[in-house]
């Protein structure tokens, strides 16, 4: 009886031993098929975990990567605009130049008026660049255009406040805030207001005054350079941030491959080690059945 008892015991213990064989077995094949190391939770649960925290930190370092290029469309379409209204400044200066000349008559100079208010209209639509709705150069006012023209000269309704951006620890500013270089806001005289001093100069057929407006060009020139500086500096500040980012996520990325990619090699020869002992286990079962049965006849 006592011998009964043990055989059946080895039979139980060797059958459980198959069923945890069979289960590594299958867990391992997966492993093969989808080159991961883990399919459900309690295949690792410290490894899943650590998968999980690896992908929440990927996902927040994707979001600031995006919200990174969207401000970088910003910075080129403010950049673009103030080049523009560089190229203007360039324009208006030969203008006023050409237009200063005691040789010039009315006529002359009501074309060249007429010329400066383009370049005055052309300015003013630069002033007011949106991106997506969003106006560019009223600060933190960006629902309107920050920028008019009335008889009085130009008017800003936007305010002084920068709107920045966080693009992970860094701040960027997309635009300058203020009313420089565009109008003078108490200050030097902007673009608009030197255009309009241009304009009025040569529609009232006054050289000494057209030659006087050179100055206000020049000081508009320097604004809108300072400007341009600044948003250059912002661009090399968005680059830094992007380059500390995109390292972060490339590292995470790395780690990630790590905790849930299997060595295919290593899993391959762990599967066959498997196998092979799952064969012998059915050996050993096949005998100690025969064995029962010798002693049931």
């Amino acid at each position: 009886m006592l011998g009964r008892i043990t055989l059946q015991a080895r039979t139980q213990r060797t059958l459980q031993g198959m069923n945890d064989n069979l289960r590594t077995l299958e867990r391992l094949e997966a492993q093969v098929a989808s080159g991961k190391r883990f399919q459900r939770p309690s295949d690792d649960p410290a490894r899943v975990a650590r998968s999980a925290l690896l992908r929440s930190q990927g996902r927040r370092l994707e979001g600031s990567l995006e919200t990174a290029e969207v401000v970088r469309n910003e910075l080129a379409l403010t950049d673009s605009a103030l080049q523009g209204v560089s190229n203007v400044l360039i324009r208006a200066n030969e203008i006023a130049v050409q237009g200063g000349s005691d040789i010039l008559g009315p006529e002359e100079r009501a074309a060249l008026a007429q010329e400066a208010q383009a370049l005055l209209d052309e300015t003013l639509g630069l002033a007011n660049t949106d991106l997506g709705g969003r106006f560019l150069f009223g600060g933190t006012v960006t629902d309107r255009e920050p920028f008019a023209l009335d008889a009085g000269g130009p008017t800003y309704s936007g305010n002084d406040t920068a709107r920045v951006v966080g693009v992970g620890p860094a701040e960027i500013q997309p635009a300058p805030a203020g009313a420089p270089p565009f109008a003078s806001a108490g200050g030097p005289p902007g673009v608009l207001d030197a255009l309009t001093t241009l304009r009025d100069a040569l529609s009232a057929n006054d050289p000494a005054a057209v030659r006087a407006s050179l100055d206000e060009l020049e000081g508009a020139r320097g604004l809108t350079t300072a400007s341009l500086g600044q948003v250059g500096a912002q661009q090399s500040r968005l680059d830094s941030a992007v380059d500390g980012l995109q390292a972060r996520a490339d590292t995470v990325e790395g780690l990630l491959g790590d905790t849930e990619n299997a060595d295919l090699t290593e899993s391959i020869v762990d599967l066959q080690l498997q196998r092979t002992a799952y064969e012998r286990s059915l050996e050993v079962v096949s005998g100690v059945l025969r064995v029962s049965l010798l002693d049931v006849l």
